[in-house]
């Protein structure tokens, strides 16, 4: 078939419908199956990558770091941001901010120094790859943990931790590939001040966009109507443009906080405390943040198909460092064990099979450029990191909760 019929709009639509289709089979099915949905859109996604090139019909398909950065991730944020109660947060700010903070900077700095040693090259690129591999993902564990009896504390300070440590980690990276790619001469106290500025400035900015963006909503009653709806697509969409173009402060911490604003100032206290997905707008958002989710990973799974895997020892190294950089955060760290001290041992196991990654390292390294020498390496460490937490450590954490029921604390 011509490469041209690519582009028809009829065959454009078909393919389009053929792919939702899809989404909809593997939902409905892979409910009840020990892995998450997320790891089957991956396998769906790698069988496309091996099939494609041999069937005209079906269009390449890129991992485009700019398309998920840019336009897939401001509604996933806001999308999970929507659904967090602020007063459930609080009560876990303190693990949430270690873990979010503290917990990235450990988490980057073991596995780069580590890796560099693994890979004999210097730390500060080392420390690329570790401030990459730094964000996690929450969405295929929490399929896993809300089929079980999880107390809401557990589970928020999972969900809190990705949230927040998705937009340091993407600053930590930034700030590191502008000394490694480019050689820019900063100190200590500039890197410092210029990361408090960029995570602390994008929080208020957000929460304001996101209270006035609520008061509109609320005085022209349209919370549950197209204009309500397309507003809150605005919100996401503006607030992260507005932060990361403009201000050039942390977009993803600015559409968090727009989505807690906004949701806070959509309801009142009574409808904040029973609010469900019942009405449009969770109904809207839990939609987009599925197909949004979908599109991710399976963007996701044919980049892993289509790269070329070479066989070395950093590949069950990294694996294996970046276990036990999540050990060591959750159970030797002093100031987190202080902290939760109250916290059932079954909650710490819970957590650190929880860290699972997702498609945001990989969006991380391949904005590197092709040039950079170390890039293809770093790909096939972030692939396989990738897909072994979202197939062995589901698995383990299901295995686990069926054998040992979570109690409150």
């Amino acid at each position: 078939m011509d490469g041209a019929h690519l582009f028809d709009p009829a065959t454009a639509v078909l393919l389009g419908c053929l792919f939702l289709l899809m989404l909809a089979f593997l939902r409905h099915y892979t409910q009840k199956t020990p892995l998450p949905y997320e790891a089957w859109i991956i396998l769906v996604g790698i069988v496309y990558a091996q099939i494609q090139p041999h069937l005209a019909l079906l269009p390449p398909v890129g991992f485009q770091p700019e398309v998920i950065m840019l336009m897939i991730l401001p509604l996933l944020i806001f999308a999970e941001g929507r659904s967090v109660h602020i007063q459930s947060l609080l009560q876990v700010a303190y693990p949430v901010a270690y873990l979010a903070v503290a917990g990235v900077l450990f988490v980057a700095a073991t596995i780069g120094f580590s890796i560099a040693w693994l890979m004999g090259i210097e730390p500060i690129h080392g420390l690329l790859l570790g401030a990459a591999l730094a964000a996690t993902d929450p969405s295929a564990a929490g399929v896993v943990l809300r089929r079980f009896s999880i107390p809401e504390k557990l589970l928020m300070t999972i969900e809190g931790e990705s949230l927040f440590n998705d937009g340091v980690a993407i600053v930590l990276f930034t700030t590191i590939a502008g000394l490694v790619l480019f050689e820019q001469q900063v100190t200590f106290t500039s890197v410092a001040l210029d990361t408090l500025w960029i995570v602390l400035a994008a929080a208020p900015i957000g929460w304001l966009l996101g209270w006035v963006t609520a008061k509109v909503v609320v005085i022209w009653s349209v919370r549950n109507e197209f204009t309500g709806l397309t507003l809150t697509i605005v919100l996401a969409y503006g607030t992260f443009l507005l932060a990361e173009h403009l201000l050039h402060i942390s977009g993803i911490i600015a559409v968090l906080f727009a989505a807690l604003a906004f949701v806070r100032g959509r309801y009142t206290k009574c409808e904040e405390m029973k609010r469900d997905g019942n009405d449009a707008f969770q109904s809207f958002w839990a939609y987009i943040a599925t197909l949004a989710g979908s599109t991710v990973f399976f963007m996701l799974g044919v980049a892993i198909g289509e790269h070329t895997f070479v066989l070395s020892w950093a590949i069950p190294g990294i694996v294996l460092i970046v276990l036990l950089s999540r050990v060591a955060l959750i159970y030797a760290s002093p100031w987190f064990v202080s902290s939760c001290r109250r916290w059932p041992m079954a909650w710490r196991h819970v957590l650190t099979l929880g860290g699972l990654r997702g498609a945001i390292p990989a969006a991380l390294v391949l904005t590197i450029p092709a040039e950079y020498a170390y890039r293809e390496d770093f790909l096939c460490l972030v692939f396989v990191v990738v897909t072994t937490t979202l197939f062995i450590q589901p698995l383990l954490l299901k295995t686990y909760l069926k054998r040992a029921p979570i109690e409150s604390d």
